[in-house]
């Protein structure tokens, strides 16, 4: 509801603000935070542009995920900042969390692998894609590299990561149809 009264209860949590709230034109304002494990995000009030206006079809937005080192501390931190609770379940050999905003799933996060040792705590963005392995070569062929090739997540879809040309790094997923 208020980027400032957000950023100011960030700031209690030990985030590390990173811009003040600030007026992007009449669209809305936000600020931006790192989380005390060290994941950047943006915190966005809408005015005249609401944000996101499509999500779960190709092409847009999907998912969120956060890959931390300390996910005690991060889920603390979320479920403070957005009064969200939180689902911890094992999948796929990795425990992950579900951060939930009442019955919804809203986003998810897990413990950074071993093998990411160099990489900071970070949020990954998910597109919708009508074909998971057709959408990973089209982006390849536009100068993309994989990073986690297609790759089944059972009960939820297909998924790849990718890096774009200048460095980007997101993920592509189609869904299973929901029940």
């Amino acid at each position: 509801d208020s980027a400032d009264k957000a950023v100011e209860k960030a700031k209690a949590l030990n985030a590390n603000v990173l811009q003040e709230p600030f007026d992007v034109i009449e669209s809305g304002r936000m600020g931006i935070i790192q989380d005390p494990t060290g994941a950047v995000l943006a915190l966005w009030e809408p005015k005249k542009d609401i944000g996101s206006h499509y999500k779960n079809v190709p092409g847009s937005l999907c998912w969120n995920e956060l890959i931390t080192t300390d996910p005690e501390a991060a889920n603390t931190f979320f479920t403070k900042l957005f009064d969200w609770s939180s689902e911890t379940s094992e999948m796929i050999n990795i425990t992950y969390t579900a951060f939930m905003q009442g019955e919804m799933p809203v986003a998810g996060m897990y413990k950074m692998p071993a093998e990411m040792v160099n990489v900071p705590s970070h949020w990954m963005p998910y597109f919708a894609v009508e074909n998971c392995d057709e959408s990973g070569t089209k982006a390849q062929e536009l100068g993309a590299s994989v990073l986690q090739p297609p790759t089944d997540i059972p009960g939820t879809g297909r998924f790849a990561v990718l890096q774009d040309p200048q460095g980007a790094v997101f993920a592509i997923l189609k869904m299973e149809p929901m029940e």
